[in-house]
């Protein structure tokens, strides 16, 4: 690796492009097993959430591919996949995953998303912004709880981060994360926790998603417009898609 570059919730493989300029740096996401080590030696409540996740059945599997099924186009999004290397699928460690960037085709605003499906929730727990980015020289500058009303009338509860970059990095970025725990979406792994902790071993479905982007020097707001505008219209489609799979795939599982 030449350069330190960005861990995997960055999903560095967009095309650069203004302001949101996001290097091709697929390779830098193999620097995420160092990230780990940190998460393996964190605070009491992980270590319990872990060791319970350790031993908790595992959700209903989702054939590769399902979340490709998500539209190339929504609204005036357009979308391009990433592919990604097999060395680096196998250090995600995910059952199912999409990777794309989306440009906005009216004001030229790119973003790049990451979903990731779990059969084992411990494999989505470590993939956390604030272990991964500072694990690999970012700094967090800062965190905001958001709250994001969609269309429909739900309301979407993310977290948003800013993280300067270190070494050859060129710019911040935010960093929009949450999960979605069985159809309901959560800013962190609270919800993982809150049932470890109650003695709930049964999960049906997990995923987490990240979306990205460049933070525009001279108009940092209008950053935080983007990724939330784009998390309005992506944010139903993602959850609609695994309601459909998980359902599916359940009927198939009680047979005739």
């Amino acid at each position: 690796m030449v350069q330190r570059g960005l861990p995997m919730g960055a999903h560095p493989a967009a095309q650069e492009s203004g302001v949101n300029r996001m290097p091709a740096t697929r390779s830098a996401i193999v620097a995420l097993v160092a990230a780990l080590v940190f998460v393996l030696g964190g605070g009491v409540a992980y270590r319990m959430t872990f060791a319970w996740l350790n031993r908790a059945p595992e959700t209903i599997p989702l054939p590769a591919g399902t979340l490709a099924a998500v539209p190339m186009q929504i609204g005036d999004w357009v979308g391009e996949d990433v592919p990604l290397s097999e060395s680096i699928i196998r250090v995600a460690d995910v059952d199912d995953y999409l990777c794309r960037n989306y440009r906005n085709r009216v004001d030229g605003s790119l973003v790049a998303v990451f979903v990731a499906y779990g059969v084992r929730a411990r494999d989505l727990v470590p993939h956390r912004p604030e272990v991964c980015y500072p694990g690999n020289g970012w700094t967090q500058q800062r965190l905001e709880q958001r709250t994001i009303r969609l269309a429909d009338g739900s309301t979407l509860q993310t977290r948003l981060f800013q993280f300067a970059p270190g070494g050859l990095n060129p710019g911040a970025l935010l960093v929009l994360n949450y999960y979605i725990v069985d159809g309901r979406s959560c800013p962190d792994v609270s919800l993982l926790r809150s049932r470890a902790w109650r003695g709930q071993a049964t999960i049906r479905y997990m995923a987490q998603v990240q979306i990205t982007t460049r933070v525009n020097p001279m108009d940092p707001k209008a950053s935080e417009q983007v990724v939330e505008r784009f998390a309005r219209l992506f944010a139903p489609q993602v959850r609609d898609l695994l309601e459909e799979a998980i359902a599916r795939q359940e009927k198939l599982a009680a047979g005739p």
